[in-house]
């Protein structure tokens, strides 16, 4: 899902002939740079059993 804005943005410019700017560019690494930090050190909780009494 990180990617989708780096899409759009290519999408943009091949269909569209629309130029992005700096800071468009820079959204768009941003954005994946956080999706990809996200997925290489996010991790859940152990699922903890529930207590039967």
């Amino acid at each position: 899902m990180a990617l989708e804005p780096a899409f759009a943005l290519v999408i943009g410019f091949v269909v569209l002939h629309q130029q992005p700017d700096v800071l468009a560019l820079a959204g768009v690494g941003l954005v994946v740079l956080a999706g990809v930090g996200a997925e290489r050190t996010g991790q859940r909780a152990a699922a903890v059993p529930p207590v039967v009494t």
